[in-house]
């Protein structure tokens, strides 16, 4: 039931959408939310209009859906939906154009909402936050982490972190404690290995005590040299990358050439 009102949820928002967009017959200064509570996950869109359109319909390449996935596509670390899916590409895609932007890489990504195709039914696909961008299913570019830190200031972050980890005590520890990215690094005091209940029951212990913010102020503290932004996002982990390098790097090349 929760899975079906979190569909309807988002269909109900999708729709709406691409009313305005065909009729442009946009609602002046307001936001337009659909709220659904998913479990431990709550989804919450927003539309904002802040002025009045035309009468002339919008084509596809004039009109840019841009989604997240963990929270707004999908649970976090969950797949999709089969019947959302099947409205998203088959009411939605025809429509504007839709790009994908996550923080996991490019596999996660399949992972969870069907495999390759994304890169085909995607007009931009964008993983890591749009530091390595596919357009059209192809590769276009892409950006790294190591060349701009250089090996030096990332040896020791990973050597600080992990000797950090080996301090901390919390009730359960498993594997992959940092996952090193292209263009992020991607840490986790429970270790990315964990099962989903030991991800929920992290995740609320961590809302008790504090693990991730502790680590991150630690990690502020001693690396206020360098140039980094850490974010906590999912249930266990956070992400470290340099300052600007966060979801909206994206737009960079969305912007690009569009109408």
């Amino acid at each position: 039931q929760k899975n079906t009102m979190t569909t309807m949820a988002c269909r109900h928002l999708f729709t709406r959408l691409l009313r305005v967009s065909a009729h442009r017959t946009c609602i002046p200064y307001h936001s337009y939310s659909a709220t659904v509570t998913t479990g431990l996950t709550k989804l919450k869109f927003d539309y904002a209009a802040k002025r009045y359109c035309s009468t002339m319909a919008l084509k596809r390449d004039e009109i840019l859906l841009l989604f997240d996935v963990d929270g707004t596509l999908t649970k976090p670390r969950n797949c999709i939906e089969k019947d959302f899916k099947e409205f998203l590409y088959g009411k939605v895609r025809s429509r504007a154009t839709v790009g994908l932007v996550g923080g996991s890489d490019l596999e996660k990504m399949m992972e969870q909402l069907g495999g390759r195709e994304i890169l085909d039914k995607f007009d931009y696909v964008f993983p890591e936050n749009g530091l390595i961008q596919f357009e059209k299913g192809l590769e276009v570019g892409r950006v790294s982490i190591s060349e701009y830190l250089g090996e030096e200031v990332l040896q020791r972050f990973l050597n600080y972190v992990l000797r950090y980890l080996s301090e901390v005590k919390i009730p359960v520890k498993r594997g992959t404690f940092i996952e090193f990215r292209n263009g992020m690094m991607n840490v986790s005091p429970i270790g990315r290995n964990c099962s989903q209940k030991e991800r929920n029951e992290f995740e609320q212990y961590d809302k008790k005590h504090q693990v991730r913010q502790q680590m991150i102020d630690a990690l502020k503290k001693e690396f206020s040299e360098v140039d980094l932004t850490y974010s906590i996002g999912g249930q266990i982990s956070f992400d470290v990358f340099p300052n600007g390098w966060d979801k909206t790097y994206c737009l960079r090349h969305v912007t690009k050439g569009t109408k």
